[in-house]
């Protein structure tokens, strides 16, 4: 399955961001299932924003 745009998210990342990024979508489709950060991206984007930012505050690299 493709993996989310990340501008289509969020504009201009900063580096670390982007990897952080992809490790949170990486660990939501496994917590969940393959394609649930998508899902949650396309239906929910406020929540989606919402639990990657909790993921960023809580973790880092």
């Amino acid at each position: 399955m493709p993996r989310l745009n990340v501008g289509a998210c969020f504009k201009a990342l900063p580096p670390k961001s982007t990897v952080m990024y992809e490790l949170f979508i990486e660990l939501t489709d496994q917590l969940f299932y393959e394609g649930y950060a998508e899902q949650l991206a396309k239906e929910n984007p406020q929540a989606f924003r919402f639990e990657f930012n909790e993921f960023l505050n809580n973790y880092s690299l």
